[in-house]
């Protein structure tokens, strides 16, 4: 269960608006399999099950068995039912299969959803490809982009073919009304389907190789082509229109329509502030050169609305500009101003005068990769967790558990599963028995004093100007040359007591 406009994962909340982007929401408006979620009361977590054939409580309303409080569905804290992952949970949600709207609208809806929500699209997608189903939707997409294409070109050739035959002048060879209207037609029917299908699978081809180059995705083609097949719209619109025309539509009204680009457009070298760790500054034991970042921040405090307008550094101005910005393109629902929305259950004050040490990972990916930080004005980014350490041992001790492939397999259990395998790390690691750091224990004291040694060798990796992908790759290769990765895999498999593979 997924927030609709920005994807983020809403299990386990009693809250009933996205804490990422402000969008209200409502169980009831979200599929799920028979018995796959659990419906907690959220006065004493009294668990019931969805059985009806969308996995909703029937009767949707009704007195708690427990605590005696009458309750509905849209009121309980829904989480996925036990040995359930999460995104097995959830019912195919795809127009195009499910066509309750009967053929002719359920392409509709998919092709709308294909060309401006792409993501959600995805998401709709079923637990296992229908390979079958991609494939009779892009034959339709291809076949209508031929016939518009080739009426496209069949007026314009038949209006070339006109205005010269009507000219001053023009005699017996002149061009006719029929021949270029029929050549015009037949080169639409057969080029265009072409360009659709071909480029289609092109696109996929080259995208799922360079998944497998990475390790993910192997033997997993069905489900690429089915994601492209589905995206194969924006692809026909731009072969209509033309290239560039199209690559605006498919990428450009997304970045603008997107309010949180705003900060990005407007915060770039405005005002000195303090630094940001995202998620791509981060490789294994190392930061990489940390963002700037415009906030509305004071000598370690955040400043209210009147002190923000107030600023002697022209701050203020820009804040009203920016604000006004916000409230202009934020979602309809979104009751939030821009400094509430930044500040949304306290991301950024329980950040400041926080400890000196600071262990930041990643909250999603196939590896995690996590750091120790000593910097404690930097803000760490939503995409990545943190938590305080007690001093840098007790930092050190946890970073070393976090990269380690042992800590990888152990959560996968608990992960939720993408397209391509284990995604989500998020809170799951927690679940793991990892023991408080004991100064006096010589296992953890072993396994901080090797993850010294694995900061020492990661800095000492020139990244350069490399991308955060690669540069994650060179510090596990280097770690892994130097030994370091299997000493601290063996001492995290004896400390968390996983067998070996």
């Amino acid at each position: 269960m997924h927030c609709t406009r920005c994807a983020y994962p809403l299990w386990n909340m009693a809250s009933r608006t996205c804490p990422e982007c402000g969008t209200p929401f409502k169980p009831s408006e979200f599929t799920f399999l028979a018995n796959a979620v659990k419906f907690q009361c959220p006065h004493c977590r009294q668990q019931y099950f969805g059985t009806s054939q969308t996995g909703h409580l029937e009767p949707a309303a009704f007195t708690c068995v427990t605590c005696n409080t009458p309750v509905t569905e849209d009121e309980m804290v829904i989480v996925p039912a036990d040995g359930v992952r999460e995104d097995l949970a959830k019912a195919a949600d795809m127009p195009w299969t499910r066509r309750d709207t009967g053929m002719l609208g359920a392409f509709a809806k998919t092709c709308v959803a294909s060309l401006f929500r792409p993501g959600r699209l995805a998401k709709g997608l079923g637990p296992n490809a229908d390979v079958g189903a991609a494939w009779a939707f892009l034959w339709r997409v291809a076949v209508i982009t031929g016939l518009i294409g080739g009426a496209g070109m069949a007026v314009m050739m038949s209006l070339f073919a006109l205005m010269q035959s009507t000219a001053v002048g023009a005699g017996p060879s002149a061009p006719k009304l029929g021949m270029p209207t029929l050549t015009a037609v037949g080169i639409g029917l057969s080029a265009y389907p072409a360009v659709i299908l071909l480029g289609t699978l092109l696109w996929c081809v080259a995208a799922h190789g360079l998944l497998v180059a990475q390790g993910i995705g192997r033997g997993r083609f069905g489900r690429t082509f089915e994601c492209f097949a589905f995206a194969s719209v924006p692809l026909a619109t731009a072969s209509l229109v033309s290239p560039v025309l199209g690559s605006v539509g498919a990428n450009g009204a997304s970045f603008l329509t997107n309010p949180a680009n705003y900060a990005y457009l407007f915060g770039s070298g405005i005002v000195p502030g303090p630094q940001g760790t995202a998620f791509s500054t981060i490789v294994p034991y190392r930061e990489l050169t940390p963002w700037r970042a415009v906030l509305p921040i004071d000598k370690d405090t955040l400043l209210v609305e009147d002190s923000i307008t107030s600023h002697a550094s022209g701050f203020g101005q820009w804040w009203e500009t920016t604000s006004k910005l916000w409230d202009k393109h934020k979602t309809s629902q979104s009751q939030l101003s821009l400094l509430g929305s930044l500040n949304y259950q306290g991301k950024l004050t329980k950040q400041l005068n926080g400890s000196k040490h600071r262990v930041v990972y990643t909250k999603s990916g196939t590896k995690l990769a996590a750091a120790r930080i000593d910097t404690p004005r930097q803000i760490i980014d939503h995409k990545l967790y943190w938590l305080p350490a007690r001093g840098i041992d007790e930092a050190r001790y946890l970073a070393g558990i976090l990269n380690t492939p042992a800590l990888n397999t152990a959560v996968a259990v608990y992960q939720s599963r993408g397209l391509f395998g284990a995604r989500d790390f998020d809170t799951y690691v927690w679940r793991l028995p990892i023991p408080t750091f004991d100064v006096g224990n010589e296992l953890h004291q072993h396994i901080a004093d090797l993850s010294t040694q694995a900061e020492e060798v990661a800095a000492g990796v020139d990244l350069g100007s490399l991308g955060f992908q690669k540069a994650r790759s060179l510090v596990r290769s280097a770690l892994d040359d130097a030994g370091i990765n299997t000493a601290l895999d063996d001492a995290v498999r004896s400390l968390l007591t996983i067998e070996d593979e």
